[in-house]
């Protein structure tokens, strides 16, 4: 009976290192406890997923798919404004298309994302892989104050995206007459053609945009 139970005590616990090296519960607990420990937990992970809208760290923020371009894509300035804060790249672009923060704002209308971005060294001509720029995805989208932000800090206004449709190309399509005048005010080309040799003067015929017309009529 004395040797029985010398041997429960001895396996009831932990007496020395080369138990404890050798017991795979004991490993099993520690390496819990360790795991538990770090900041890469399932707990924390799930959170993050669910969320896709709360960054911690910066470290954080890199290791996970939520990009500052997402928030600027729907337009969620106090991400935004958090990331930069983080100082975030505001330079990244999006694997397939080589959009930035900026594009995607711009894209999108969200005058004060592009706004923040820019205030934040955001380059205005940086190019997608097919030449779109911010200003093009401005006018595009019909918001003049985001056009005049960006032409006020230097975007070029008569860059040719891929096609060779400038900026005016695309207001005169859109028949965004308002955008268009400005754009003719602050100094856009009308005599640019893209690549089939269209005019903006032809584009805007071709689609009935008689106010577009009339103000480019005016220029010749």
């Amino acid at each position: 009976m004395d040797g029985k139970e010398t041997y429960q005590a001895k396996c009831a616990s932990v007496g020395t290192k080369e138990t404890y090296q050798e017991s795979d519960t004991c490993t099993l607990v520690a390496t819990k406890e360790i795991y538990q420990n770090t900041c890469a937990s399932v707990e924390t992970k799930e959170t993050y997923k669910n969320t896709c809208a709360s960054v911690a760290t910066k470290e954080i923020y890199q290791a996970t798919c939520a990009s500052v371009g997402m928030a600027a894509r729907y337009g969620d300035l106090g991400l935004v404004q958090q990331l930069v804060w983080h100082d975030i790249n505001v330079e990244f672009k999006t694997i397939l298309g080589g959009e930035t923060p900026l594009l995607l704002a711009a894209r999108g209308g969200h005058f004060e994302c592009c706004r923040t971005l820019i205030r934040y060294s955001a380059n205005v001509n940086t190019t997608t892989k097919e030449n779109f720029a911010p200003l093009w995805e401005a006018v595009n989208m019909g918001s003049l104050e985001c056009a005049q932000l960006l032409l006020d800090n230097g975007a070029h206004i008569n860059h040719q995206i891929f096609p060779g449709y400038t900026v005016l190309h695309t207001a005169a399509v859109n028949g965004h007459a308002t955008i268009l005048a400005y754009l003719v005010g602050y100094g856009a080309q009308l005599d640019i053609c893209t690549g089939q040799e269209l005019t903006p003067i032809f584009l805007a015929s071709l689609f009935g945009h008689k106010d577009c017309l009339i103000v480019l009529l005016e220029m010749v």
